[in-house]
């Protein structure tokens, strides 16, 4: 059981001494991922953007129109990652507190 913690506190420190992972780090940072504002950025734009893909194409063939009924799913998609951000975003204010 000891060993174990050793192991797992051995690959922490490894991780933090990364240097991939601390840029990724910065990069999420910096594009809003980390305090949600990213993914509902993300998510708003692929939500409006299918949404007016599936108000404004019509379908001339049943392959066409698999595509079409697939842009319903994108907004779907869309409204999912928003949800995600603001879940995110909810959970740093409770955490504030």
């Amino acid at each position: 059981m000891n060993d174990e913690n050793n192991s797992t506190q051995d690959i922490e420190k490894k991780d933090a001494e990364n240097w991939f992972n601390k840029t990724l780090f910065k990069v999420m940072g910096w594009l809003g991922l980390t305090s949600g504002v990213g993914f509902v950025g993300i998510g708003s734009y692929w939500f409006l953007y299918s949404l007016i893909q599936y108000v404004f194409l019509s379908p001339d063939n049943v392959m066409q129109q698999s595509i079409h009924e697939n842009y319903f799913n994108q907004c779907q998609m869309g409204l999912l990652i928003a949800g995600v951000g603001i879940l995110i975003m909810e959970i740093k204010k409770l955490q504030s507190k």
